[in-house]
């Protein structure tokens, strides 16, 4: 079948020789809708839930800028589309965004960063979990210096940059979008824990650029990037914390899931008082990017983004995380349980814990829904 678009004319021209048969099945069943003169998202999002193999970088990054909505369902708009708002993201660096940091390599990450992005509070009479106060950029500045900090993904040159002849690094980039979103909306500005996120996506966006593209990867990224905090934002915002939106709904809803698939684990917690905020805030506002590799990331970000709703997915992953540590919850104190949800992570692979987050999703989303409801009537 002829592409209807050069982009996708790229990548069905791409060397997909090395996957094996099951890997290329999924690669030109995605292909197929794309190529559509309207694709059927919903075919779509069913192929992506599979997961793109980790070697299709270029064929993710087009896939993902999709899902989130970036880019139109006529692959035939996509160039225009991306000329427009790279023209309209050029403006943005023109109002004279102060100039990040400059001195990653220099200062390093610090090992210990991961736990500063978001201050998880184990005490139950404590439930604020951003450190504030700082200017937005001196914060960002600081954050990026400590993004992806067992990787030199950030202390290397951009693309872009390095076809110019410059040595910009992704650190700048990243920092110089996060400013401008700052600057941009003002009424959330910056929090920590969104450089994790937009780093995320920059990195499959850089990593999977087309020959040619690579102009187009800081504003298609930093567009993208607005869209999903338009779903995330009330998770983010203090101002929501006491309502019954927001972080706290979503946590209530883990609660509630957990107490549904296992009673036994939900009434150990529950004895031990140990409610959910004290160790799934992080992983729910950063849609668990702090808790594996980019490659890894990547394939539950696949799985995610699939959903329309995303962010109830996202909770049953944090429910199959806590009921693979279902032995040490039911057999240990406080202390115990928390070090072992905590662990959680580490102790399930990413495709099996998609596989059984989507189990659990197909088969209790109707709770969640729920849940939703009676919380809008209540409002």
């Amino acid at each position: 079948i002829k592409p209807i678009s050069p982009i996708l004319a790229q990548l069905a021209s791409l060397d997909y020789s090395t996957l094996l048969p099951a890997s290329f099945k999924v690669v030109a069943e995605i292909l197929y809708p794309l190529n559509k003169a309207k694709i059927n998202k919903e075919a779509l999002e069913s192929l992506t839930c599979k997961t793109i193999p980790s070697q299709c970088k270029s064929l993710r990054a087009i896939v993902w800028r999709v899902l989130l909505g970036y880019l139109p369902l006529n692959a035939k708009e996509w160039k225009n589309l991306m000329d427009e708002k790279n023209r309209i993201y050029e403006s943005f660096k023109e109002e004279s965004i102060p100039s990040p940091v400059s001195v990653y390599t220099e200062q390093g990450a610090t090992p210990n960063a991961v736990d500063e992005v978001s201050t998880i509070d184990t005490k139950p009479q404590n439930s604020s979990y951003f450190k504030g106060g700082k200017d937005p950029c001196e914060q960002i500045d600081n954050d990026v210096v400590r993004t992806m900090p067992d990787t030199e993904f950030m202390s290397k040159p951009s693309l872009e940059s390095t076809k110019l002849g410059e040595k910009e690094t992704h650190a700048t980039v990243l920092s110089r979008m996060l400013k401008i979103y700052s600057k941009l909306n003002p009424g959330i500005s910056y929090i920590q824990g969104m450089n994790e996120i937009l780093a995320a996506i920059y990195v499959i966006y850089e990593e999977g650029s087309l020959s040619g593209y690579e102009e187009y990867v800081e504003a298609d990224t930093f567009f993208s990037f607005s869209l999903l905090m338009g779903e995330l934002y009330s998770n983010f915002l203090k101002t929501f914390d006491k309502t019954k939106c927001g972080v706290n709904l979503t946590l209530t809803k883990m609660s509630q899931v957990l107490k549904v698939v296992n009673p036994k684990i939900w009434k150990r917690m529950h004895d031990e008082e140990i409610e959910c905020k004290f160790f799934a805030i992080k992983w729910l506002l950063l849609l668990y990017a702090q808790e594996y590799s980019i490659d890894q990331v990547a394939l539950l970000w696949d799985a995610i983004l699939s959903k329309k709703d995303r962010l109830n997915f996202a909770v049953f992953i944090g429910v199959v995380l806590i009921l693979s540590q279902e032995k040490d919850i039911m057999a240990g104190d406080y202390s115990d349980i928390i070090q072992a949800i905590q662990v959680a992570p580490t102790k399930i692979t990413v495709p099996n814990l998609i596989y059984h987050s989507e189990l659990l999703f197909k088969q209790h989303s109707n709770l969640l829904k729920c849940l939703q409801a009676e919380s809008y009537n209540s409002i």
